[in-house]
């Protein structure tokens, strides 16, 4: 999104607004506001934050219908989409380079005939020079190759295999996922929440049935739920299930202590 750092700095100056103003009204912290001015969008806790909080930035300062605005947000969009094509067109490419097997062509009719009539020419063959040579010597005795007897396998003893443990992924902070699951048949369950990273608020929001957001934070995490029971809660890649039943209002909040080391 290079150049919208530029339009926001000038249209919030214009409107005499500061960088604490917009936090305020956005609830963005300050310092990312700034990363996204100065267009240091890697400053920015992650890439799924970049695209939100600039939208709220731009509703925030109502300049969503700018041609300049719409149409870097256009090729923002257009520059994932050619990634994404150009992505599908590599693997396509390496599918055909693979090797082909080639499939041996069936004998045809004709060809099936001739090599039976040649089999069956060279047998006769074979039989007219047995006939005139007297049938089978006598003096001429099959030789049976001597069998070997067959030693028995010594019994040797088995080690056991050890069951081979995949690694569990470290985790350095906190990682939680908040996903809204299907409670109430027929009705499209939902939930208003609201969540605090270190003392910083990161998500302000709606969610509903099927949605998954993840969040992280260094120390703490605090929930703020509008319907805890549809909300299905995994910490550090632990399964914590719901916080409380449907329709509860419940505020929670989980450190590292929480997770089991």
């Amino acid at each position: 999104m290079r150049g919208i750092g530029a339009v926001l700095r000038r249209e919030r100056e214009k409107r005499k607004f500061t960088l604490d103003d917009i936090a305020e009204k956005t609830k963005i912290r300050t310092k990312y506001l700034q990363a996204i001015e100065d267009e240091e969008f890697e400053i920015l806790p992650g890439a799924v934050y970049v695209r939100g909080f600039i939208s709220s930035y731009i509703k925030c300062l109502g300049i969503g219908d700018l041609p300049e605005v719409q149409e870097i947000m256009q090729t923002d969009t257009a520059v994932q989409e050619n990634a994404q094509e150009e992505e599908k067109a590599v693997v396509q490419a390496r599918e055909r380079t693979k090797p082909q097997k080639i499939e041996e062509e069936p004998l045809n009719k004709k060809s099936s005939v001739i090599i039976l009539l040649s089999v069956l020419a060279v047998c006769a063959l074979l039989a007219v020079q047995w006939l005139f040579s007297g049938g089978l010597s006598n003096d001429v005795q099959e030789k049976v190759p001597p069998q070997v007897e067959q030693q028995p396998e010594e019994n040797l003893p088995v080690e056991p295999v050890e069951p081979v443990v995949p690694a569990q992924p470290i985790y350095e902070g906190l990682v939680m996922e908040l996903t809204i699951i299907d409670l109430t048949v027929g009705v499209q369950d939902k939930c208003w929440l609201e969540v605090k990273g270190d003392g910083v608020q990161i998500l302000n929001t709606t969610l509903v049935e099927g949605q998954t957001v993840q969040l992280e934070a260094k120390e703490i995490l605090n929930l703020h739920l509008g319907n805890a029971g549809v909300v299905q809660i995994t910490l550090n890649g632990q399964d914590l299930g719901t916080m409380g039943e449907k329709g509860k209002v419940v505020t929670r909040e989980f450190t590292l202590n929480d997770v089991a080391q």
